[in-house]
């Protein structure tokens, strides 16, 4: 057992268990009474918690779990933390859901706002005990420098300080203080992002030192070779991953679950890898962990506070791709390996477009009930086989009347094993009655919900023609699934037509693949501003024998992106920037097609600004430029928070730009005939 004791400094994360709409704001700090502020908590009593409990950052996840196995040894262990809302907070102290940052003011904001909130005057009066034996400080820039440290700040007990390198400049004052200066290098040396690198160094320190009587002198002077020792890894086993499946900013929770929409037709997203470096370095284009894979990069989910759909579709083709993605899948099965809680929908499918080409699919019924079981679907979906795939209409038919006996099949076996996750029956079809027999059939089999599949390529129109049929001949019960399909100028008609969800990812693959509109905001969309890596572009000139001046290209290259940025800073004109952004633009496109125009309104209009998603927040004009995963991919996500949104205002009743919907969808909207 240890006796010794250990006080620790943090911060706040933007993520909460709890996100109540009427959450405090930092106006309600600053201009509420004391009487006004209480009955401000008091509406929010109901969300009340230990300030150690309401926190779920990934630093502060990994933090607790290190402080639960040192206490549970006998250490006594007092964390502090430094709210931009409440001001420095006792991790016992009871706290409401808040909305406020040190990360959004600017740096003479946070001295005037940490004054106001007393957090320099009692972090001196933490510091100058003497009572601990290790005092253990995980801060970033702007909570170091909403310290306000100087050098009459006195440290009374030995002092760690964890920060990046160019935070050391906020750290002064006399005594017992140590610094470790953090880098991206050492996010990879103990494989975790470097958002959650400070709270993972600390959860292994402290799981290292709950079988240790007293804090080893190396701890203070070489601390991560200390952490990264094999011996003593392989004593304490502080290199296990703090949960079953590494969280890299936060693992979705039962709480952060929207509730499934009054209005009906959920939204399911296809997986298709989606996952970007929370801590990537845009201006040296660098990841913070040496290269991204699944252990230290977030899923759209992890970034915003709600998911911006009401379930996940993965298809067993992708997941084959790639053998490492299967054996991780298998290893944490589907929801802790798309971090989400066992109740969040996730449906499984084959991916029959991947197989469009062989004359059978490459699954049998009893792989795939295997595959769903074991992995612990919630939905999964029996194989079928698209006919279009098929050159002549015999194999046509051979293909449709195949899905109908696998969806048979299916279910049979499903019945007799006594699974538990519910069973989807795939139809495929090439007009109204060959989808309205295939799904009559599937209703009288028994299937309690119908998957609707190779409708991508299929006008709106016709769409509903078949879904109207359908309803017509099917129990209003059945529910059913339009595959590929979840376009807002039919979501009103689906939800008149009583369709259960629907499934796309258009909305985030437009931000890659539309040259004209990879930008959304809920009244129209933008062009992206296009800069790609120079670095591959002149190596394909090189290969072809061409000559090229390859440092002017960089240099083009470097004046498009420092343009933008300017721009985003009011310090740079519209003009200016777009003569910067063209000239690189025709230096390595010069038969491109010409965006001048386009570009021009991205830049007067500023999109990014006006968006409030926490994306765009955070990476600002970075999130408009056309550039590899990291911009395209968070492009693509807050595309999907905008397409949501959207949906919602649909189902709603409520009205939404003509950009959208369009005037043929007002011809969509008829009273549905009784059935």
């Amino acid at each position: 057992m240890t006796d010794y004791s250990i006080a620790i400094l943090t911060s706040c994360t933007g993520t909460k268990q709890y996100k109540p709409p009427n959450e405090l704001t930092q106006q309600d700090f600053a201009q509420l009474s004391p009487s006004a502020f209480e009955a401000r908590e008091h509406e929010l009593s109901d969300y009340s918690l230990p300030a150690y409990q309401m926190y779920t950052g990934n630093q502060h996840a990994r933090l607790m779990a290190g402080i639960e196995e040192v206490r549970a040894n006998g250490a006594s262990v007092d964390i502090h933390i430094i709210s931009a809302g409440y001001g420095l907070l006792d991790g016992d102290q009871e706290i409401v859901p808040y909305e406020c940052t040190f990360s959004r003011m600017r740096a003479c904001e946070i001295v005037d706002w940490s004054s106001r909130l007393k957090i320099p005057e009692s972090a001196r009066q933490l510091f100058q005990k003497t009572d601990y034996d290790m005092v253990l400080v995980l801060l970033g820039d702007d909570y170091l420098r909403s310290l306000q440290l100087n050098d009459d700040v006195v440290f009374g007990s030995p002092t760690l300080f964890l920060c990046a390198s160019k935070s050391e400049r906020f750290i002064q004052g006399k005594g017992d203080y140590h610094i470790h200066k953090l880098s991206p290098a050492d996010a990879k040396r103990f494989h975790c992002g470097l958002v959650g690198l400070k709270g993972e160094l600390a959860r292994r320190l402290l799981v290292a030192l709950s079988d240790l009587d007293t804090i080893p002198e190396r701890v203070f002077e070489d601390l991560l070779d200390f952490l990264d020792d094999p011996e003593l890894e392989s004593e304490y086993k502080i290199a296990a991953p703090m949960l079953a499946v590494p969280s890299v900013d936060y693992a979705l929770n039962s709480n952060n679950i929207p509730q499934a929409t009054a209005h009906g037709v959920k939204y399911f997203i296809p997986d298709w890898d989606d996952s970007v470096d929370p801590d990537y370095d845009f201006i040296n284009e660098e990841h913070s962990a040496g290269r991204g894979n699944w252990a230290n990069q977030v899923y759209a989910h992890q970034i915003y506070d709600l998911p911006n759909y009401d379930g996940l579709l993965i298809s067993r083709a992708v997941v084959e791709k790639s053998a490492t993605k299967r054996a991780t899948l298998y290893l944490h099965k589907v929801h802790a390996f798309m971090r989400v809680p066992s109740e969040f929908p996730i449906m499984g499918d084959c991916g029959a477009f991947s197989y469009i080409g062989q004359d059978e699919p490459p699954y049998t019924t009893d792989e795939m009930l295997d595959y769903y079981e074991e992995l612990g679907f919630n939905f999964g979906v029996s194989i079928d086989h698209l006919w279009f795939g098929a050159e002549t209409p015999k194999d046509q038919k051979a293909r449709y009347d195949l899905t109908i006996a696998n969806a048979e099949n299916f279910l049979r076996e499903h019945q007799k094993r006594g699974l538990t996750w519910t069973p989807i029956g795939a139809i495929q079809g090439w007009d109204v009655q060959s989808y309205t027999h295939a799904a009559r059939q599937l209703s009288d089999m028994g299937y309690t919900y119908i998957g609707l599949g190779g409708l991508v390529r299929t006008r709106t129109k016709q769409i509903l023609d078949i879904i109207e049929s359908i309803r017509h001949e099917i129990p209003s019960e059945i529910r059913i699934h339009v595959f590929g399909v979840a376009r807002p100028d039919a979501i009103h008609s689906y939800q008149r037509l009583n369709v259960t969800s629907a499934d796309s990812a258009s909305a985030l693959r437009k931000a890659w693949t539309d040259v004209t509109k990879g930008y959304y905001t809920p009244e129209t969309t933008y062009s992206a501003l296009r800069i790609p890596y120079v670095e591959p572009h002149i190596r394909r000139v090189e290969q072809h024998g061409e000559s090229i001046d390859a440092n002017y290209l960089r240099q083009l290259e470097h004046k498009a992106l420092k343009a933008m940025r300017d721009l985003d800073a009011d310090c740079l004109d519209v003009d200016t920037a777009l003569e910067a952004l063209m000239a690189y633009e025709q230096a390595i496109r010069p038969d491109g097609r010409d965006m001048t125009e386009r570009y021009r309104r991205t830049l007067e209009d500023k999109p990014w600004r006006q968006c409030d998603c926490s994306i765009c927040r955070g990476s600002r004009v970075e999130v408009a430029i056309f550039r590899g995963n990291n911009r395209n991919r968070r492009r693509g996500f807050h595309n999907t928070y905008i397409f949501y949104r959207i949906l919602q205002k649909i189902l709603r009743g409520e009205e939404v730009s003509k950009e959208w919907v369009g005037a043929a969808a007002q011809q969509l909207r008829l009273p549905l005939a009784n059935f």
